[in-house]
């Protein structure tokens, strides 16, 4: 998991999905486990049931210059006005909710 936490799990069913719009069916692995009571899915089976669309080539790459990267101090709003890049830690401040608990 993101916080570099093991899932623990009680076992694993597969089983036979379908999109409730298309029809489309796919067979897809379930991990159970003890302490969740949220169904997660992952990005690979999201696209694979056609539930997300990624457009790759509106993805940027991303370098992490050791001369410009310093944002420790600043804010999230101050990094974007001055056009510093966006380090791990602007981007963990920022979206907090998105990187703690489960998912």
């Amino acid at each position: 998991m993101f916080d570099k936490t093991e899932l623990k799990t009680l076992g694993m069913l597969s089983a036979t999905v379908e999109h409730p719009i298309s029809g489309k069916h796919k067979r897809m692995d379930f991990y159970v486990a003890a302490t969740h009571d949220r169904a997660i899915l992952g990005m690979k089976a999201c696209r694979d049931m056609d539930l997300l669309f990624v457009n790759e080539s509106n993805i940027c790459s991303v370098q992490n210059d050791r001369a410009t990267a310093s944002v420790s101090s600043r804010s999230t709003a101050a990094a974007d006005a001055v056009g510093q890049p966006l380090t791990k830690e602007v981007i963990v401040e920022r979206y907090a909710d998105l990187f703690t608990g489960v998912g």
